[in-house]
């Protein structure tokens, strides 16, 4: 056990008195520099796809038409499936949700 005679760091004082350092590894810097390097990396090259038409908003597309019936009350025929509506592939309640967003 360290005491005030074995330990000179911590003479005469107690636990409550010194308050508790907070201090990072090396390995918590490394991961996190990794994280920010690597969500700049991919955000660059998805803005630069954007830039360049090749974002591909297939997807988006589907889910913008799905909610744009839902706004009107409708399980519209999808276009860009090709299916009579987005219920008959899967089932998304928040495109529900959001269907009164599009009256705005």
């Amino acid at each position: 056990m360290l005491t005030s005679e074995t330990n000179p760091n911590q003479a005469g004082a107690t636990d409550a008195e010194t308050p508790p350092v907070r201090r990072w590894g090396a390995a918590r810097l490394v991961a996190a520099a990794l994280t920010v390097l690597s969500a700049a990396g991919y955000s660059a090259v998805s803005l630069y796809r954007h830039d360049h038409f090749a974002s591909n908003a297939f997807d988006l597309a589907v889910q913008d038409q799905t909610v744009w019936g839902y706004s009107r009350f409708e399980f519209i025929y999808n276009t860009v499936l090709g299916i009579p509506n987005l219920l008959g592939d899967h089932f998304h309640p928040i495109l529900m949700v959001l269907g009164p967003f599009m009256w705005i």
